[in-house]
């Protein structure tokens, strides 16, 4: 089986960190690099894989994402993991870099616990209009995955033998 190239745009956050070293690990993903949105946040995150024993490219800003994706030769799953404000500046210089996008994956908004506001966590608060763009946009298969995935699941549920 081939594995599936993926790009990560992330920020400087742990649970960023944690999804790029699985990322980096498992066997069924080709982690072509990481994006974000500063050079501080690249350095940042640079640090954190580093701490997990893992070599990855990140890079900041919108050049490298949009040449990554214009060059891979299949189509790339796009995970983000943080607020869309990189990726909405790459569709702006280039709305055609979704036909290289296989599958978009947005770590954003909320389900059972409220985040920032009850509907919004801090992806899409902290840019609700860089949400709405790449939303909008003509990707061909999105995943939203509401960052109460990334929270402790309900006690009462999780308890075994209580």
């Amino acid at each position: 089986m081939t594995p599936v190239p993926v790009v990560i745009d992330a920020d400087a956050e742990t649970d960023d960190a944690i999804a790029i070293l699985l990322a980096a690990i498992h066997p069924g993903l080709d982690l072509l690099g990481v994006s974000t949105a500063s050079e501080e946040e690249a350095a940042t995150v640079r640090g954190m894989v580093a701490q997990g024993g893992v070599d990855v490219d990140v890079h900041a800003g919108t050049s490298w994402l949009l040449s990554t994706l214009a060059e891979s030769s299949a189509p790339v799953a796009l995970v983000t993991t943080g607020p869309l404000t990189n990726l909405a500046a790459a569709l702006a210089a280039d709305r055609s870099l979704t036909g290289s996008v296989a599958r978009l994956v947005v770590l954003g908004g909320t389900h059972r616990e409220p985040g920032v506001t009850p509907y919004a966590d801090r992806n899409v608060w902290s840019d609700p209009r860089a949400a709405a763009a790449v939303l909008a946009a003509p990707f061909r298969d999105v995943l939203l995955v509401t960052a109460d995935a990334t929270a402790a699941a309900d006690r009462k549920s999780t308890r075994l033998n209580s």
